[in-house]
């Protein structure tokens, strides 16, 4: 490939900063902030993984069984473990941005590092998430969600609880909506998830947060939302809720109806590395520079009792605007 010597003044683009040592790492410091996966899963392996293939071996908690006291007994030396959990990492999404010698001239381009890592962060977290988000609500086991014809009767022992159903979704207010998120880790609770099993999150579409902010039981609204949400997804946190995020890329169902994700931290395990990242300065046909990088990421169900969902229609039709 030929070297295309740039003229006087007009310095390399790497020597503005986009240098592939630093790229990689702040790409992946940027793809974890705004991924609701790497955040709510149990993600211990983030930019450990190598390469497509790479299998993740996990050690689950031991089965531990008591005994009554009996004097003069000894212990029955027992020892019972799980079957560790094992994912081989087999998904990879690639991106690209390319500037010619043409943008290179303009003022403006060379400055566009955190740019180019942001869009690149953003792409891929929203096609990963979109990805993932159907299968998470796939896992949710039987008793942790409704029956599809009523929309009632989730929860593992009582059998009580109205999460709604695809074709039969709870109709939303203002007024009901947290007593329906409150639901839902009482549902957890039924199936003996506990909070050592990792910080429970709520995943809710854009509308269903509003509806939140907008509560009429919570007396202090401002403390809601912030102006980190929408780069993180992170909306709050509710005592005995867990951490709320939001989401635009839930499904809408063709009645309305959205999709209500919760779930447990250990109920997943997702993995992710950035890879490959290169910055490629004159290339063989023009005079610019081609920036581009490889993603490895992978995730897997560990506890399915983990996993909760429900369905909604946001039914409030009248929004009172005062003067």
């Amino acid at each position: 490939m030929p070297t295309i010597q740039r003229a006087q003044g007009y310095p390399s683009f790497k020597d503005k900063g986009l240098i592939e040592t630093k790229f990689s790492p702040l790409l992946d410091k940027n793809l974890y902030a705004r991924t609701y996966l790497a955040r709510c899963t149990s993600s211990k392996y983030i930019g450990q993984i190598k390469k497509k293939g790479d299998k993740i071996v996990i050690a689950r908690e031991p089965l531990i069984q008591t005994e009554d006291y009996v004097a003069g007994k000894p212990y029955d030396i027992k020892t019972t473990l799980e079957a560790p959990f094992e994912m081989v990492v087999n998904r990879g999404k690639r991106w690209s941005q390319y500037y010619d010698e043409n943008d290179l001239s303009r003022s403006h381009v060379p400055g566009l590092n955190a740019a180019t890592l942001n869009a690149a962060a953003n792409a891929l977290s929203r096609d990963i998430e979109t990805e993932a988000i159907p299968e998470l609500i796939s896992y949710a086991p039987v008793y942790n969600r409704a029956a599809e014809a009523t929309g009632k009767g989730a929860g593992k022992i009582s059998g009580k609880y109205v999460l709604g159903s695809a074709t039969n979704p709870v109709a939303l207010t203002f007024a009901n909506i947290v007593e329906y998120l409150m639901q839902f880790p009482a549902v957890l609770d039924e199936t003996d998830v506990s909070n050592e099993s990792g910080q429970r999150s709520i995943l809710l579409p854009t509308i269903v947060a509003h509806y939140l902010r907008s509560s009429e039981k919570l007396l202090d609204a401002s403390k809601i939302g912030g102006p980190s949400s929408l780069k993180t997804q992170f909306l709050t946190a509710l005592p005995g809720i867990g951490n709320i995020y939001i989401s635009n890329l839930l499904p809408k169902g063709s009645n309305g109806a959205f999709p209500i994700l919760c779930m447990t931290k250990e109920a997943v395990n997702f993995v992710i590395a950035t890879q490959k990242t290169r910055v490629i300065e004159n290339m063989e046909r023009y005079d610019g520079v081609l920036l581009r990088g490889y993603a490895i990421y992978d995730w897997g169900l560990a506890r399915p009792e983990g996993i909760a969902v429900g369905y909604v229609t946001p039914s409030q039709t009248d929004i009172a605007i005062v003067a």
